[in-house]
């Protein structure tokens, strides 16, 4: 990321944080909630996404929670904060496919195949339903096992 697009995404980032503070003049919903994580993603601003994960358990409604905690499951995975990752990710009492397909992928993207094929095992034990991303995230973990000897 160059210069401007990361003086940008802090901007954005600013924007939205005074949006909150000028006595809610805007009330965030999953979407945006989801959107400003992509964009903590960028700067990889693990702090910043926090609150704005906090934010989203108090505001967002228990059905929609998942929206926002698999972005944020995404973002500390692509941020490099596996255990975080992983931490969050094991709270989550109610996880979908697509919870489990992003931490799934986050130990991919992190070089532990190993793991990724682990989180499917355990997923198949729960009884997921498996997806074509699941599939193809095991097809990758696995070529990159081969790979390795």
């Amino acid at each position: 990321m160059d210069a401007t697009s990361c003086t940008v995404t802090r901007i954005a980032m600013e924007a939205f944080r005074s949006l909150l503070n000028d006595d809610w003049l805007l009330i965030p919903n999953q979407v945006s909630l989801s959107s400003v994580l992509s964009t903590c993603l960028t700067v990889c601003s693990t702090e910043f996404g926090r609150v704005v994960h906090d934010l989203a358990v108090k505001l967002v409604v228990e059905s929609s929670l998942a929206y926002v905690r698999n972005s944020f499951i995404d973002m500390h995975c692509k941020c490099g904060c596996l255990e975080k990752a992983v931490k969050v990710f094991d709270r989550c009492s109610d996880k979908d496919v697509v919870a489990w397909n992003v931490m799934m992928m986050g130990w991919f993207e992190s070089d532990c195949p190993k793991d990724a094929c682990g989180c499917f095992l355990h997923m198949v034990g729960e009884g997921v339903f498996l997806d074509e991303t699941s599939f193809c995230t095991l097809l990758q973990a696995l070529a990159m096992l081969a790979s390795w000897g």
